[in-house]
């Protein structure tokens, strides 16, 4: 249905932002006396609660940040609503319906018709998953690099870079890492920050804690530092200085993860199951085992890459060599190909 002065809503479920492109708000710069007004609620913000007044004054202000959408994009971008299992109501982001090509087709009459674009091999759901991974991955590497930290800081501080373009969320923000399978990745806690130390120490007691803090040395000092800076990385996908990060660190996705059926396969159509079974297991003698794969329902397709990826005994019982079983350990997804080292 189409809402006057909005986007169009569709109730359905999150596959159909496949092949679409999406969109995002243009960020503007308040007015000096608005910024100024800003900078005076956040800071009232770390010392006590908002006033109803003051938390609609502050959340109209962060609003007006974001910016807008182009009226063209308006007309003709979509919104995507889903009920979830627990009956909870969740729209998508923006999104512009796919670009479709046309060609002549003179068994029908007709100058034009339009061609059924193909669906990708692996869900949005799926891939923004493997995008968390791959955030996971550069974030565990960083941690043991603290003065690339601080350099990249100072970098980024002193270009005055934007936080969305550049290496770091410069306002602190913890991003979301973990996907959605948990137990498919081996997690440092000190991402997580499962294993921290309570901090709380009182304005009257701040020269205390900070002398404290002073004496335990640098080296804890920028520990902690790069620590904090790790957890704030933005995705890879979001930013090319990320992208170069994951070469330049030489970051793997499979330094923390092994693919299971719950973190990629499920998300995968019988095609891509089809592919990776392929490229990892086929070969002139084992041609009988692609056709045996494709004869496999999808989900016992699933389960044998499960096997393939996590189980020594399959990998043994396939006769694979010690070069194959290599290949299965470094391999990635395409959407990772791209970006990693």
């Amino acid at each position: 249905m189409k809402i006057p002065g909005q986007f169009s809503v569709t109730i359905n479920s999150y596959q159909h932002t496949e092949g679409r492109t999406r969109i995002y708000r243009q960020p503007i710069e308040l007015p000096e006396a608005d910024a100024i007004r800003h900078a005076e609620l956040c800071e009232l913000g770390e010392t006590q609660t908002f006033t109803d007044a003051e938390k609609a004054e502050f959340d109209a202000l962060e609003q007006r940040m974001l910016g807008d959408y182009k009226d063209e994009e308006r007309e003709a971008a979509t919104v995507f609503v889903l009920v979830d299992r627990d009956g909870r109501l969740e729209i998508s982001s923006a999104y512009l319906p796919a670009q479709s090509r046309t060609g002549s087709n003179p068994g029908t009459g007709d100058d034009e018709v339009e061609k059924v674009t193909p669906k990708a091999p692996i869900t949005q759901a799926g891939i923004e998953d493997l995008r968390r991974i791959e955030r996971l991955a550069l974030q565990t590497r960083m941690i043991s690099q603290p003065e690339l930290a601080l350099d990249l800081l100072a970098f980024q501080l002193w270009t005055e870079t934007p936080s969305f373009t550049g290496p770091f969320n410069i306002r602190a923000e913890e991003q979301l890492s973990l996907p959605e399978a948990a137990n498919s990745v081996t997690v440092d806690k000190r991402v997580t920050g499962e294993d921290d130390e309570p901090v709380t120490p009182s304005l009257e007691d701040f020269d205390a804690a900070f002398d404290a803090f002073i004496a335990k040395g640098k080296k804890h000092r920028n520990q902690v530092l790069t620590t904090l800076l790790a957890r704030t990385m933005n995705a890879p996908f979001a930013s090319a200085s990320n992208r170069a990060l994951l070469r330049r660190l030489n970051v793997t996705p499979r330094a923390i993860w092994t693919p299971t059926a719950e973190c990629l396969f499920n998300a995968c159509r019988s095609e891509a199951l089809d592919s990776i079974w392929r490229e990892l297991v086929v070969t002139e003698e084992r041609e009988d085992q692609m056709e045996r794969f494709a004869k496999l329902k999808v989900g016992e397709k699933r389960k044998e890459l499960e096997k393939l990826f996590n189980d020594a005994s399959t990998q043994e019982a396939l006769g694979l060599s010690r070069a194959e079983v290599a290949a299965i350990d470094s391999w990635l997804p395409e959407v990772m190909k791209g970006e990693a080292a």
